[in-house]
């Protein structure tokens, strides 16, 4: 939580950067590819397979100049990852989640004000508002809802964004990719000995309308 809250005061500290600044606020949606990538020290032969989910929510794009723009957005995604592997089986994770995005664009070609070509990156920060894990081994299929406090998972996650995009007057269009750091979760290890923990990992592909 503590870095969650590091990357939220930043996020809303940058909304005053630049009083002279020329903003507009707009929707967003898009569709996301992502997985969870899977850490232990004893074994790292993971199948980590994507899962397919969607993205919807509110942009506020505030010009910089000509080359510059800072894009904070608040949007409900759907995420999460699939692996396999013969020891452990079938395991799925889905997180419906709220994130944050706090966007640093930079115009390669064009400007502000017509047809640009740009550079983002950025920070996140992420609730987990609720999630199902879904197991299968040896023919078995089970699907529980997981229960953050009672399993020890963490719902909040942060990371960073960089990506590429296209603005033509008030329509957008990118392609991102996000990492998160935070060790959002564990499993048992399949050695027995420790835990194999996990981070989100997603790309998306976003467009959106300025108002």
């Amino acid at each position: 939580m503590k870095h969650t809250s590091i990357v939220l005061s930043l996020l809303f500290s940058l909304l005053f950067v630049s009083n002279k600044a020329t903003a507009q606020l707009g929707i967003k949606a898009g569709v996301n590819f992502s997985s969870l990538q899977f850490f232990d020290e004893n074994f790292d032969d993971f199948n980590e397979e994507f899962i397919t989910g969607y993205q919807i929510g509110a942009v506020y794009h505030v010009g910089l100049g000509n080359k510059l723009s800072f894009q904070p957005e608040a949007a409900f995604h759907t995420l999460g990852g699939q692996i396999n592997n013969e020891l452990l089986g079938d395991i799925e994770r889905n997180y419906n989640y709220l994130i944050l995005n706090g966007l640093l664009n930079y115009n390669l070609i064009g400007n502000n004000d017509g047809l640009s070509l740009r550079i983002t990156g950025g920070v996140f920060g992420g609730y987990a508002l609720n999630a199902t894990a879904t197991s299968t081994s040896g023919g078995a299929t089970e699907k529980t809802d997981i229960d953050f406090e009672e399993e020890g998972f963490d719902r909040s996650n942060v990371g960073y964004v960089v990506g590429v995009g296209v603005k033509l007057n008030d329509f957008l269009v990118s392609l991102r990719a996000s990492f998160g750091v935070t060790e959002i979760g564990s499993i048992e290890s399949a050695f027995g000995n420790g835990a194999t923990t996990y981070k989100t990992r997603e790309f998306s592909l976003v467009g959106a309308y300025l108002f």
